[in-house]
């Protein structure tokens, strides 16, 4: 199951995703490229499981959403990889959700059934989770490393600008000095 539609959901429904369960698991079923899919999708890294899921939630008009809501969504996927036990509580609420969901509408067979197939696919991605998050890491390294550069290279204009300023200052004063002369 796709971080991204989790995150999608949680904020879609107010963090409140247990109010409804039926139509908290109709949304993920409806946006997830995973479950609503019968092959088994794996992506190389996170951002084609964004891009994915970014995809399916752009098409569908019922669920699009402004443009910072998205990004919120993308802060919430770095924090939700950002610890094993963010993972592990992120699926514990899938399943909760599933098992609640069966309970209320009785479709065991049906949300359960699919859970069952799912469990093994579901500790693979964890595994697959874990390498996502250091690609995730490793492209955070990149982009702070990136704006240090940016800052730095931003304090050495300033400072060309400052020094050409008192330059010209310089040769300013210089220049009433001949003339006074």
């Amino acid at each position: 199951m796709n971080r991204y539609i989790y995150a999608y959901t949680c904020r879609y429904f107010n963090g409140d995703i247990y109010e409804d369960p039926e139509e908290t698991i109709n949304v993920i079923w409806q946006l997830s490229p995973i479950l609503g899919n019968n092959e088994n999708i794996i992506y190389e890294n996170v951002s084609q499981a964004i891009v994915a899921s970014s995809n399916v939630i752009l098409q569908n008009p019922q669920y699009s959403q402004p443009p910072e809501f998205l990004n919120l969504i993308l802060n919430d996927v770095i924090y939700l990889l950002s610890s094993l036990e963010n993972i592990l509580s992120s699926l514990s609420d899938l399943y909760n959700l599933f098992h609640l969901a069966s309970q209320n509408l009785n479709l065991e067979s049906v949300y359960m059934n699919s859970i069952g197939q799912r469990n093994k696919e579901e500790m693979d991605e964890l595994i697959i989770l874990k390498v996502l998050k250091s690609q995730v890491e490793i492209e955070k390294e990149k982009r702070i490393k990136e704006l240090e550069m940016y800052n730095k290279d931003k304090d050495n204009i300033e400072e060309l600008i400052i020094r050409r300023g008192k330059k010209d200052e310089k040769n300013l004063d210089n220049n009433n000095l001949i003339t006074e002369i």
